[in-house]
């Protein structure tokens, strides 16, 4: 193989794990977006845990 093979198949293999990271991350995001809509985020189930112990 030629050093520009090595290269474009390096390239490939970037551009790939790039996309998946990203769509990971967007996942992840419209997740906690749809969680906290719903009230169900954990730092609101914190929240009011912490505040039925104090009442």
């Amino acid at each position: 193989m030629e050093n520009e093979d090595l290269l474009t198949i390096a390239a490939s293999i970037a551009v790939i794990v790039w996309s998946v990271v990203m769509n990971t991350l967007y996942n992840a995001e419209q997740h906690r977006e749809k969680m906290a809509s719903e009230g169900r985020a954990v730092g609101s189930r914190l929240r009011a845990n912490v505040l039925q112990q104090t009442t």
